[in-house]
């Protein structure tokens, strides 16, 4: 990566927002994910007919997770996220469009071209994105789909790796650190991690020192809500494995690929009835997998070249 690169302008970690075991720092304001918003323009160029008369059927929106139907059939999961940073007299007072009793029905592509001023807004675009992405992904015929694996089983990693994880994946730091040479895990608060697992810590404001010497790069999908995935994926030099993992990452994948992700693991609804129930009961991923949810990887079937490469 070009050293001339100037860090310092990536309010990445900082700013950081991630699911249970990770530390929680919200934005202030309500901000558009661009490959959120970017993804949806080019689903609708290539693949109109998918989205021509589709609108949400069903929702739950649960706890850590959220779950939305639509009218196709197809499901798709997102992690929750409500900016508890807001003023209060904002949170839970919005009366306008995808406020409650005012969601179902309204049309898929509604969600995307209009702004609101709603929390739930962002949830609901990754979820309906993840819901359409399988049939796409089949349509495409560009993408190999993995199912059963975990994504860390598919990276190229050995006793020279470097790795930094984006967050405290307590599972993956257990799996990691007794092979690679080197484990970086980036987190705001260094109680997140367990006490056995604190030499791996790395305060998130130093994110620059660390992943531009990492081969592999493991980040959350739960940055694609809080808008700071793509920002992260800047920092990374050119030729680094990258894994994005997470249920919230599973977008039809073209523009993540094109931005240097080399690997997806995310997740399928198998039992749609199982998942709706689940998440209304405060299920996570943990208590999904193997029974509403089925773990999938995805990746190119031919190499993709990159925004970076075209750049040079």
């Amino acid at each position: 990566m070009d050293s001339s690169v100037n860090f310092s302008k990536f309010e990445v970690l900082k700013n950081l927002i991630v699911p249970a075991e990770f530390t929680l720092i919200a934005k202030q304001g309500i901000s558009k994910s661009m490959i959120i918003a970017d993804t949806y323009n080019l689903i609708k160029s290539k693949y109109p007919d998918f989205v021509e008369n589709l609108y949400i059927s069903d929702v739950r929106i649960g706890v850590h997770l959220t779950s939305i139907r639509l009218s196709d059939g197809s499901c798709g999961i997102s992690s929750t996220y409500i900016d508890r940073q807001r003023s209060k007299f904002q949170i839970g007072r919005y009366h306008g469009p995808y406020s409650p009793g005012k969601i179902l029905g309204r049309s898929f592509q509604d969600l995307f071209e209009h702004e609101y001023d709603s929390e739930i807004v962002p949830i609901l675009r990754t979820a309906a994105l993840n819901a359409l992405s399988p049939a796409l992904v089949a349509a495409s015929g560009m993408y190999k789909e993995i199912q059963n694996r975990d994504p860390i089983d598919l990276a190229e990693i050995n006793k020279n790796t470097t790795i930094t994880l984006v967050g405290a994946f307590t599972n993956y730091i257990k799996t990691l650190e007794g092979i690679a040479k080197q484990l970086y895990v980036l987190e705001m608060n260094e109680n997140t991690l367990k006490e056995d697992q604190k030499q791996h810590f790395v305060p998130a404001d130093e994110f620059a020192r660390v992943i531009p010497k990492s081969d592999v790069i493991i980040i959350t999908g739960f940055t694609l809500l809080n808008n700071t995935l793509e920002q992260l994926l800047e920092a990374i030099p050119e030729g680094r494995q990258v894994v994005l993992v997470g249920p919230s990452g599973n977008i039809y994948p073209e523009l993540l690929f094109q931005k240097g992700i080399t690997i997806i693991g995310g997740t399928r609804v198998i039992d749609p009835d199982l998942v709706f129930d689940l998440v209304g009961q405060a299920s996570s991923g943990f208590h999904l997998f193997e029974r509403g949810l089925r773990k999938i990887c995805l990746t190119r079937i031919r190499p993709c070249i990159t925004k970076k490469q075209q750049e040079l």
